[in-house]
């Protein structure tokens, strides 16, 4: 049986064939083929290089469906054509798909598959009500229309992943009758849950990490700057990411005299460099303005990290609520910052109860059930 399955990632083609330097590569892709025959990855593909990190997407049993690339609203005005006319080929390529939304590529291959009267699973990783708040005049306006547009999504799914437990679950039932899976995609390898966490200090200075793209505002980190310029203490921060806001960024960190207590890394490659910096941190920071299940923060509390983060999407299912902030709230996060350095009795605790945490994310059962849930489109098709 063949698979289509709609990706937001942006691929590029090069002389070595499609190529990514994150996440969906072949690897990726190549679980599902645990169930399926062949899997067609329906993606944006643009012009690029090859370079130091970048991975094949296609390989055996896995090839893509190219779009054309775009990005922002404009773009996307400009690539509609191309775009409906690669999903209706795509939607007579798949015996069954899975929409991965919310998502711009979800919400075109959709209309073409029930268009051909085929079936579909959504795995859903987000709040787009929340997540275009602040996105933009444009996309702001469109919040409401993008809400509507997954519930309908998820109305006629045969299948439904959800990457929270409840939370989104709350805000965009499944169908009843149809299977419904709560799975997180941050797996996290066994050896990284098994293996020896960060080691927790009695110093009272932190140095603390965040880890996300700062391709849009939403993650926070500005909020988490201003933090850091009230804190009582010269806690010192490492960024590990990369993106738009990144310039703008390092410029408010030189407007609020932090120095070098603030250092930009870059992105850093999926696997094991991430965890090998969350292991140099005595804290991790998660000030998203709006989330699905952040993977940086289930990674963080893996390894043993003590965390502080905002009460959005399925954060409060990971954290407890001593352990929360307001969103955009810089003064309670400095002090709840602070309260953690005072107290290096509770930052080993917290340590180790993240770690019990998130051991059900752990690559070998999460992906035990991820293989269920392809199961069910299967069979529904």
């Amino acid at each position: 049986m063949r698979l289509v399955v709609s990706s937001e990632f942006h691929y590029r083609a090069t002389p070595r064939g499609a190529l990514i330097d994150g996440k969906c590569d072949y690897a990726y892709w190549a679980q599902f083929l645990a169930v399926f025959d062949e899997v067609l990855v329906f993606s944006r593909l643009g012009p690029g290089v090859d370079g130091p990190g970048m991975k094949p997407v296609e390989g055996p049993g896995v090839r893509l469906i190219p779009a054309p690339d775009f990005v922002a609203t404009r773009g996307l005005a400009a690539a509609l054509p191309g775009l409906a006319a690669a999903a209706w080929r795509a939607a007579g390529q798949g015996d069954v798909f899975l929409l991965h939304a919310p998502g711009v590529m979800a919400s075109a291959l959709r209309p073409a598959v029930v268009a051909r009267r085929k079936r579909y699973g959504v795995e859903v990783v987000g709040d787009p009500v929340t997540a275009l708040d602040g996105a933009g005049r444009v996309l702001t306006a469109a919040r409401g229309l993008a809400g509507r547009d997954l519930r309908s999504i998820v109305a006629g799914a045969c299948a439904t992943r959800y990457v929270t437990r409840l939370q989104l679950q709350r805000l965009y039932p499944p169908r009843a009758g149809t299977p419904s899976f709560a799975i997180s995609d941050a797996y996290i390898p066994d050896a990284v849950v098994a293996g020896p966490g960060a080691v927790i200090t009695d110093e009272p200075v932190l140095a603390l990490g965040f880890v996300g793209a700062l391709f849009r505002p939403y993650k926070g980190l500005d909020v988490l700057l201003d933090a850091l310029a009230r804190t009582a203490r010269p806690h010192t921060l490492a960024v590990a990411g990369d993106g738009q806001l990144r310039a703008g960024l390092e410029a408010q960190a030189a407007r609020l005299g932090l120095g070098a207590r603030v250092r930009f890394l870059g992105a850093l490659p999926p696997g094991a460099p991430v965890y090998e910096f969350l292991r140099t941190r005595a804290a991790f920071i998660q000030p998203s303005r709006t989330e699905g299940l952040p993977r940086s923060l289930v990674e963080a509390m893996a390894v043993g990290l003590p965390a502080l983060a905002t009460a959005v999407g399925g954060v409060p299912e990971l954290l407890d609520a001593a352990e929360l902030v307001p969103v955009e709230d810089a003064a309670a996060l400095a002090q709840a910052i602070d309260r953690l350095a005072e107290d290096p009795a509770r930052r080993r605790r917290l340590a180790a109860e993240n770690r019990q945490k998130v051991a059900g994310y752990a690559a070998t059962p999460a992906q035990a059930e991820m293989r269920r849930f392809f199961q069910a489109i299967r069979d529904a098709g």
